[in-house]
């Protein structure tokens, strides 16, 4: 009331100044008014639960899921699958492109085939050497005794019938060993001849070919008569394809005429090399039988146990001979294809995408014709016959306070109002190569007790962990609780006056503060 009976009264006398014709006096300005104070909200100290909880948005996901990459950089020539394929584990998923490789593989292939096939028959060779070995010793230990036995008229008759077999063997061996050699020799010449035919079509089909993709137009006949007039003869791209068709197939022949030679060089030197150690494996045995008679008919000599004595050492020589390894030559030979062979093989595995388990796509993030680097994701597969809760982003400051096998509480959107016990199982992890990381998994992972729940994955989910749990404990709300340079204080309400006390504090929440020491129950804090 005072102050608006000093406001007219001002009014009053601005109003009587400006009407007299005195001179003008400048006004006196009003004081402006002094706010009223507010007053700051008060807390009681109080008792009961202090909980530290981190409250965290989580979603569905498989257990098992992974991201697969190439191990090497090229182009995505084929994607098997889409988004919505189920898989396999080992299924081709996808492949880049290989270029000639596959070609490659199957040339070392028939390489290793080839020299593997050389390894067998040279083992082959040396058994049956060691058993013919095995059994001139046994001849040659018969002989010796034959000669040390008075001869009768039955041993004459078998000794004779004996150089008429050796004899007889003798002459089939030479027979054999040559046509052996005779028909490996003529099979080469048929494989060779084969050869420069399959290889003149070859280059006729790959000139051919060569032609149309370097004109467009029938290399028989590049041109055609319309009108009278000379012009291109352009091929359509059926005719195209046939002499790409042509060169293909030329190009096969000739990869099977060059395996088909080098068989028949192969057979052919294996009979020239078996042709002479035959003969002299039968000539040796009819020297044998043919001694065998003449000790009979003549009685033993010095000489003729001499020679039965060394047709024994020959023997036991020729079994430690077939005794020793193979020809290391020949074992280089199948290592040096096997490497070959999975030199290809693991260049062709780098290539390629398999499925590492049962499951389906999660998602694809490349198409066919697109660049691709090695060891970065380009498809996730997923087995959703297990599941789990995953969080993906937790604050650094927070994630410190969560370890494997704490448990928490979830609450999954899909049933509101229901809380399911779970436990942290996995922390985030980076597992990495010398050049790349690869398989970074920056999530956290939880499984949750009851499995009867119909869950999808993607599904959302809260998850609540407690930290910390205190009860019967002092507290304060947070904005009760003051900070400066590092030391926490309240302002405690005592009467009419005001006084600072420092305290001593715990658990920390979103609501709540520990207090250890500084205030009792009942105290009244003013707040900020």
């Amino acid at each position: 009331m005072k102050r608006s009976v000093l406001l007219l009264g001002s009014l009053a006398f601005l109003i009587s100044c400006a009407s007299a014709p005195t001179t003008q006096t400048a006004p006196t300005p009003s004081p402006k008014p002094v706010a009223a104070a507010l007053d700051k909200p008060t807390y009681p100290v109080q008792r009961g639960t202090v909980v530290d909880q981190l409250q965290l948005s989580g979603r569905v996901g498989a257990v098992q899921q992974q991201d697969l990459s190439f191990t090497q950089d090229g182009h995505l020539k084929t994607l098997y699958v889409t988004r919505t394929s189920v898989i396999t584990a080992g299924q081709l998923l996808a492949e880049l492109d290989l270029g000639d490789l596959p070609n490659q593989l199957r040339q070392a292939q028939v390489g290793l085939e080839q020299a593997q096939l050389a390894r067998d028959r040279d083992a082959q060779k040396r058994q049956f050497d060691q058993r013919r070995a095995e059994i001139d010793l046994a001849d040659a230990r018969a002989q010796l005794a034959a000669l040390r036995t008075p001869p009768n008229a039955e041993d004459l008759v078998k000794a004779q019938a004996a150089v008429q077999d050796a004899q007889a063997s003798l002459d089939q061996t030479r027979s054999n060993t040559s046509a052996t050699k005779t028909n490996a020799e003529i099979q080469l010449q048929k494989a060779t001849n084969t050869l420069t035919q399959v290889q003149s079509s070859f280059a006729t089909a790959q000139q051919n070919w060569q032609h149309v993709q370097d004109t467009g137009t029938d290399p028989i006949n590049p041109t055609t008569t319309e009108n009278g007039k000379s012009k291109p003869n352009r091929l359509n791209d059926a005719q195209r394809q046939q002499y790409y068709d042509a060169f293909v197939q030329a190009q096969a022949a000739l990869r099977s005429a060059e395996a088909a030679v080098a068989q028949a060089q192969l057979d052919y030197d294996t009979a020239r090399q078996n042709e002479a150690p035959s003969i002299r494996q039968a000539e040796s045995a009819l020297t044998v039988a043919q001694a065998q008679l003449d000790a009979l008919k003549g009685g033993p000599k010095s000489a003729d146990v001499a020679a039965a004595n060394r047709a024994i050492q020959r023997a036991e020589l020729a079994i430690e001979e077939a005794k020793q390894g193979a020809d290391p030559e020949l074992d280089k030979n199948v290592a040096s294809a096997q490497l070959s062979v999975e030199s290809i093989q693991s260049r062709l595995a780098a290539g390629q995408i398999l499925a590492p388990f049962d499951g389906k796509i999660a998602s694809i993030d490349v198409r066919p014709g697109d660049s691709v680097q090695a060891y970065k994701a380009v498809i996730s597969v997923m087995n959703e016959s297990q599941l789990e809760v995953v969080v993906d982003y937790i604050g650094s400051e927070d994630s410190t306070k969560i370890g494997v096998g704490q448990e928490l509480d979830l609450n999954f959107a899909r049933y509101k109002g229901k809380t399911v016990k779970g436990k942290v199982e996995r922390l985030p992890s980076k597992l990495t190569t010398t050049g790349s990381t690869v398989n970074a998994d920056t999530s956290f992972h939880m499984s949750y007790e009851d499995k009867s729940l119909d869950l999808d994955v993607g599904d959302l989910v809260q998850v609540v962990l407690t930290l910390q749990r205190k009860d019967d404990a002092l507290w304060l709300p947070p904005q009760a609780v003051r900070a400066f340079e590092g030391r926490r204080f309240v302002v405690v309400k005592d009467g009419d006056r005001q006084r600072r006390q420092d305290v001593k504090v715990g658990i920390i929440s979103t609501d709540r503060i520990e207090i250890v020491e500084g205030v009792k129950e009942g105290d009244i804090v003013i707040g900020q």
